[in-house]
C-alpha cells in the first residue's frame, strides 16, 4: 500500500491523503490531529464525514477495508 499526500499549506488549511493498494486491506490508519488544528478540524473519507473522536494534539484511528483509489481529507 502507498499513500500519497496533496496539499496547497500554507495557502491552504487542508490535506488529501490517495490510498494506492493492489488488494484491499483491514487495517487502522492514524492520522495526527495537531493542537493547533483545533476547532472546526473535520475529516472526511470518500466525502463521507468521520465521528471525530481524537483529542487536539492525539491521533484519530480510522479503522476500515482500505482500497484503491479511497480518499482522506
Amino acid at each position: 500500500m502507498a499513500v500519497r499526500q496533496e496539499t496547497s499549506f500554507p495557502d491552504r488549511g487542508s490535506t488529501s491523503l490517495t490510498l494506492k493498494a493492489y488488494n484491499p486491506q483491514d487495517l487502522i490508519l492514524c492520522l495526527r490531529m495537531p493542537g493547533w488544528a483545533w476547532p472546526g478540524t473535520r475529516v472526511y473519507v470518500n466525502g463521507e464525514a468521520q465521528r471525530m473522536t481524537a483529542a487536539p494534539g492525539s491521533y484519530l484511528a480510522i479503522e476500515r477495508s482500505w482500497k484503491n483509489g479511497d480518499r482522506i481529507d
